[in-house]
């Protein structure tokens, strides 16, 4: 089931973080909660009761820019034209089931019933495959000097759905 994530989620949450990147891009709980406080209809679990399986962090951005990860004092641009996908992680004994698609889709079910027709993210880890795969296609920028803070071969990517 997909629901809102909360505060009391984030030491899971983070757990899955660290079993999911590689230590050079884990966030801390302060970014996370950041996020949450920022935009919590972007922010969402998948489990049972109180445990999570996986996640999904979204919000409003300005297409063609890029977040910087690990980013405490979090503020959205004063012009946002998309939702931006910061993240998306399964617990590593619960992928291959599904959950990571149904967190995409949460994802744009979360941009429609914001008025937004496009997502964009950076798929780090060879994670590009997958998001092909659900309709993003990867996009050169003119300044991608932000993708040097994420992981080597970090792609920037865009799905439009309109």
């Amino acid at each position: 089931m997909i629901r809102p994530m909360v505060r009391e989620d984030l030491d899971q949450v983070l757990a899955i973080q660290s079993e999911s990147y590689i230590a050079a891009i884990c966030e801390s709980r302060e970014a996370f909660e950041d996020k949450l406080k920022i935009f919590p209809s972007g922010c969402k679990v998948v489990g049972e009761g109180d445990k999570v399986h996986g996640y999904l962090i979204c919000h409003p951005w300005s297409y063609g820019t890029i977040p910087h990860v690990k980013s405490v004092g979090f503020s959205l641009p004063n012009e946002c034209n998309v939702i931006h996908i910061h993240d998306v992680a399964v617990a590593p004994s619960w992928r291959g089931g599904g959950i990571a698609s149904r967190l995409a889709d949460e994802a744009h079910r979360v941009a429609e019933a914001e008025g937004f027709e496009i997502l964009s993210l950076v798929a780090v880890q060879g994670a590009h495959s997958f998001w092909s795969r659900h309709g993003f296609n990867r996009i050169e920028l003119e300044d991608d000097s932000a993708l040097h803070h994420y992981a080597s071969g970090a792609v920037y990517m865009r799905k439009r759905f309109v």
